[in-house]
């Protein structure tokens, strides 16, 4: 029999509205920043020195694998905070008319070792 035939009552599972752990744990977590006045990206730049740190002293304690997923978890964050820390390069053209040419001069020396 399917589990939904027709006809079938549906029953059990969360009741509309409930927020599941993963939401109650992400407003608790912003709630803790909130007070303690920290933005995302102060986290942000947290986390990924944080992570930074650990990969250090994994590396220190040869533990190669451990640092290799702490390397990632800072560079995640990282990437995350760097829209916030550096502006986008924008294209820009400049028009510049000079009066006199530009010379390039191109000087080849061709030096030969001394033999010892």
């Amino acid at each position: 029999m399917a589990a939904f035939s027709k006809g079938h009552k549906k029953v059990g599972g969360r009741k509309a509205g409930v927020p599941n752990r993963s939401t109650v744990q992400a407003r608790e977590l912003a709630k803790i920043a909130e007070r303690k006045g920290l933005t995302p990206l102060d986290i942000l730049l947290g986390n990924a020195e944080r992570f930074y740190q650990l990969a250090l002293d994994a590396q220190a304690n040869d533990k190669s694998e451990d640092e290799i997923i702490y390397r990632g978890l800072a560079r995640e964050n990282a990437d995350k905070a760097a829209p916030y820390c550096h502006q986008k390069l924008s294209t820009m053209t400049v028009d510049c008319k000079q009066e006199t040419p530009i010379v390039t001069r191109v000087e080849r020396v061709i030096v030969h070792p001394t033999h010892a």
